[in-house]
């Protein structure tokens, strides 16, 4: 690969998809992220999606960000910053 070293796409996820929220909630100042996931939603309960919250939620929590997870964005605290898991024609209803 052009003399670049592989890196994994679970890796390469994971560390993008962590690095995202944890920026925000250290430049916001956010004490906590909320992972909303509707589990009548076929995205947020697919396995993938399922699998990608937790690994997120590990990765948050190992670098001190208290995480909690909720199944609609009113249960979130007003502080919180959200990470909202949704099939795209449901998201309208986020906003």
């Amino acid at each position: 690969m052009n003399g670049m070293s592989e890196i994994r796409r679970r890796e390469f996820l994971l560390g993008t998809l962590a690095g995202a929220p944890l920026a925000m909630a250290q430049t916001v100042g956010a004490a906590s992220v909320a992972l909303i996931a509707d589990p009548a939603d076929p995205v947020a309960a697919s396995a993938p999606a399922r699998w990608a919250a937790a690994e997120l939620k590990q990765a948050l929590t190992d670098r001190g960000i208290a995480v909690s997870q909720y199944e609609t964005i009113r249960q979130a605290a007003a502080k919180d910053l959200c990470v909202v898991s949704s099939d795209p024609p449901r998201r309208k209803r986020w906003r």
